[in-house]
């Protein structure tokens, strides 16, 4: 249906000051290497820290909405692998099932010498806001100076209730629609006369304020945003829309439609693969070295890792979704690229050798971690990695998407592999607790859908003038009863934007 329409992706200019400061990483090493246990429970460097999250985020349930989230995810995912012991990689671990195809190798010598020590994605992933829950959602009237003059989901929402839809489009200003949200214009697009999309929006946030008292506001739809990035092209310029009936004529800015698109793949259902995310638990038990030991906490492995973004961003140069659950900055955040160095395991010394770096585990006498450590191991060598993600990015009012525009965080992390006698990796250990332990992404083509979508042709509207009348039945009944969008609509207005 949507196959005459190329992705084509804003380009982002990689500058020298991305690569990381090797020489603060090699401090580090020799940090961990002084006390395990105290490294292991810093939150690692970053090129920028966003501002949005609170300390304080996690000793609320700021874990418990991950963890949901991830089920949500998890559905109907099973995989058929024995468990193996130790620190090696666990059933939902599974590298060829992230990748969808065969691993090309597992062997360190042969990736070594594939050249992918760093890598980028030829064209990156676009940022868009994150549409907090406690704005609305896509409920939330950014350009309005008075809503945006409110603190809280109790007053955005009294707010809200006082000035619905229907007043501010009886009022002789006709400015005004300009300040509408993004799902009241899409509401006024579609002929959506009772608001049924942004009551949605509203009673997500009502359902955690009646419950809690308050509506965090670092929950959002990061999970439809992440995704959509790197599955649709980035919109380029505003679109011109009017309602059916002709009198109310307004534009939806590339800010607002990336809400939208964020929307529909965070409501709509679409295949997805993913790897690791089993942890329930707000405190899981460590031993003296500061290591995890609860055996459901320590995923995604080291070795799952860092074959995942060798493979799929090194060779494939292909975006995933990453995710750190006790690090509350990295929460669903599409990777852009990576950089990687050396380091020997004995000395902590950093290189770009792999032979100065790899050593004999039997002559590996320190180990912090040798309770875990895989039964087939003979040899060990440690890994720095700097990551690089798409980070979000507040609504703006611009009519054209400017260059350049997508914000990029680079952070650290610093883990071993354990080899076998000829290269192969077997598993390993994460140097700090904050890691990455989930990983997705939607299959390879995947398009979110709708249980109304074949009730359009996508092919009856030109983009000029009203919709079709016949697209109005779905979808105000999708809004009503799923509080989803119509893929095909999105979709056009994505083709549109270009």
């Amino acid at each position: 249906m949507f196959a005459h329409l190329i992705l084509t992706f804003t380009c982002l200019s990689f500058s020298a000051s991305i690569f990381a400061d090797w020489n603060q990483v090699q401090k580090d090493l020799f940090e961990f290497s002084k006390s395990p246990m105290e490294y292991s429970k810093k939150i690692p460097r970053k090129s920028f820290h966003s501002s949005k999250f609170s300390d304080q985020a996690i000793a609320r349930n700021f874990v418990d909405i991950k963890i949901k989230e991830r089920e949500a995810c998890q559905q109907n995912t099973t995989l058929s692998q024995n468990i193996q012991p130790y620190a090696a990689p666990k059933p939902n671990d599974s590298i060829e099932f992230f990748l969808q195809k065969k691993l090309l190798t597992k062997n360190i010598f042969e990736l070594d010498k594939m050249n992918i020590h760093s890598a980028q994605l030829e064209s990156t992933p676009w940022s868009g806001d994150y549409w907090p829950i406690a704005s609305g959602t896509l409920g939330a009237r950014p350009f309005d100076t008075e809503f945006m003059g409110f603190e809280g989901w109790k007053e955005r929402f009294d707010y809200f209730l006082e000035n619905p839809l229907h007043k501010i489009l009886n009022r002789p200003d006709a400015d005004l629609v300009k300040q509408l949200s993004a799902s009241e214009k899409f509401e006024l697009f579609v002929n959506d006369q009772n608001s049924f999309l942004t009551q949605r929006m509203w009673l997500e946030g009502k359902t955690y304020y009646d419950k809690t008292g308050s509506v965090e506001d670092w929950m959002g739809i990061c999970h439809g945003w992440a995704p959509a990035s790197y599955m649709t092209p980035v919109p380029k310029h505003a679109i011109e829309i009017q309602s059916p009936d002709g009198r109310f004529k307004t534009k939806i800015l590339p800010d607002e439609l990336k809400g939208l698109i964020s929307y529909l793949w965070a409501k709509n259902p679409y295949q997805r693969v993913h790897i690791g995310g089993r942890c329930t638990e707000k405190e899981p038990k460590e031993n003296e070295e500061g290591r995890v030991i609860h055996d459901d906490c320590f995923d995604t492995n080291p070795a799952t890792w860092h074959l995942a973004i060798l493979h799929r961003i090194g060779l494939e140069k292909k975006s995933f979704v990453m995710d750190a659950t006790y690090d509350y900055e990295v929460w669903n955040q599409p990777v852009v690229g990576y950089e990687l160095k050396y380091f020997n395991p004995n000395s902590y010394k950093m290189t770009d050798r792999i032979d100065d770096a790899i050593i004999s585990y039997h002559d590996f006498k320190k180990d912090p971690y040798r309770f875990f450590r895989s039964k087939e191991i003979k040899k060990i060598i440690g890994v720095a990695m700097r990551v690089g993600y798409v980070v979000e990015q507040s609504v703006r009012d611009h009519e054209i998407e400017p260059p350049d525009y997508n914000e990029v965080i680079w952070t650290d992390y610093q883990y071993d592999l354990e080899l076998d006698a000829d290269g192969n990796i077997l598993g390993g250990e994460w140097y700090n607790n904050f890691h990455p332990d989930f990983l997705w992404t939607p299959v390879d083509g995947a398009i979110p859908h709708s249980p109304y979508d074949n009730m359009i042709d996508v092919h009856a509207w030109s983009g000029q003038g009203p919709i079709p009348e016949a697209w109005i039945p779905p979808a105000v009944s999708s809004h009503y009863y799923n509080g989803q969008l119509l893929t095909p609509i999105i979709y056009k207005l994505i083709e549109l934007s270009q």
